[in-house]
C-alpha cells in the first residue's frame, strides 16, 4: 500500500494497521518498515507473554521491529509469539506458534474494529474523526509498565487493551494526524 493508498482509506474514515515487520539480529533492518512507518497508520509491535517487547532476542531468533521514535506515537504493541494461526490449506488446524508483527497486527485491527461498530455512530459525520477516535481510543487505553513514559521505545503508546479501549465512547478535541510524506522512504529504513 503506497502513500496514496493509505491517505485516501484514512480519509473514509478506515483505520489502517499494518505490521511493524521483523528480523533477525537486526538485519534487514530493526526500525518500523513501510507502510507501517507511515504516522496516519498504526504500526503493530510486538509484547511478550510477560509483557516485555519482542526484542533484544538472539540473533538467530525472529523479533520485531521497533523505533525510530518519531513513529512510535502510533505504534501499539499485541501478543507475539505463539498466538494461534491457521494452516495453509488445512482447514481443521490451527497451530500456537504465530509469530512475528504479522500476529499481533489482526489483534490490533480486531480492536479498532469492535471500537468502530461499538463507537462509531458517536461521529455523525462519516469522516476522519471516526478513524482518528478510534485511534485514540486504542493509544490512550494502551498499558505500559509502571513508570514508563509514552511513547515507549520498544512498545509505542503500550500493550493493546481492547476492553479499556471499547470504554472511551465520545472523544472530543481531536485533531487529524498530517498527511505523510514518502520522499525518500528507502533512506529512513537505513
Amino acid at each position: 500500500m503506497g502513500r496514496r493508498g493509505q491517505q485516501g482509506l484514512r480519509g473514509r474514515r478506515v483505520v489502517v494497521v499494518c505490521a511493524a515487520g521483523n528480523n533477525f539480529g537486526g538485519l534487514p533492518t530493526s526500525l518500523v518498515v513501510y507502510p507501517a512507518r507511515f504516522d496516519r497508520v498504526i504500526a503493530a509491535c510486538g509484547a511478550m507473554a510477560d509483557k516485555s517487547p519482542y526484542l533484544n532476542l538472539p540473533p538467530y531468533v525472529m523479533e520485531g521491529n521497533a523505533g525510530p521514535a518519531s513513529k512510535m506515537a502510533t505504534a501499539l504493541a499485541a501478543y507475539t509469539p505463539n498466538i494461534p494461526w491457521a494452516r495453509l490449506g488445512v482447514p481443521d488446524w490451527i497451530d500456537l506458534d504465530g509469530g512475528g508483527t504479522s500476529a499481533a497486527t489482526p489483534q490490533v485491527a480486531a480492536a479498532a474494529a469492535l471500537w468502530l461498530h461499538r463507537n462509531g455512530e458517536n461521529y455523525r459525520a462519516r469522516d476522519w474523526r471516526r478513524a482518528e477516535a478510534a485511534r485514540r481510543a486504542l493509544f490512550d487505553s494502551a498499558v505500559l509498565g509502571s513508570g514508563a513514559r509514552r511513547p515507549d521505545p520498544s512498545l509505542g503508546c503500550g500493550l493493546l487493551r481492547t476492553t479499556d479501549a471499547l470504554a472511551k465512547g465520545r472523544l472530543e478535541n481531536l485533531t487529524p494526524t498530517p498527511r505523510d510524506d514518502a520522499s525518500f522512504a528507502f533512506l529512513h529504513l537505513l
